[in-house]
């Protein structure tokens, strides 16, 4: 009996280990883009820093926070840009650089597709 009772405990342990070691990873990925979103940065390029390969970033991201590492980046990217918009007179290419979207018409798409609006349209109210 005790021996079942080390054993149970021991799994759970392993467990719950494994657990924090998975949001760690997903964490500091998280952080990662946080900090750099306005950096030209690629999904090959975050699997090579935190060696691991594409489809398991992917993976494991996706599984820990609902949205692959892309589509979280993109979300980061469009609500900064929303407070740029909203809170500035930046242009809408300067808020598209400052954002980290490699133009302003991969900006306005990528917002349009997200808001239904584009950025001017957004800006006006």
């Amino acid at each position: 009996r005790l021996f079942t009772e080390w054993i149970n405990n021991t799994e759970l342990s392993v467990q719950t280990q494994t657990t924090k070691q998975k949001a760690s990873f997903t964490q500091e990925v998280e952080h990662f883009l946080l900090a750099n979103y306005s950096q030209d940065i690629k999904i090959s390029d975050i699997a090579y820093k935190y060696n691991v390969s594409e489809r398991l970033l992917n993976l494991k991201f996706k599984k820990d926070l609902g949205v692959s590492p892309k589509q979280f980046l993109t979300q980061q990217r469009i609500n900064t840009a929303k407070g740029h918009l909203l809170n500035t007179d930046y242009t809408i290419s300067q808020i598209s650089m400052m954002c980290g979207f490699s133009s302003p018409a991969y900006f306005t798409f990528y917002f349009k597709k997200a808001l239904g609006k584009t950025p001017k349209e957004f800006r006006r109210g």
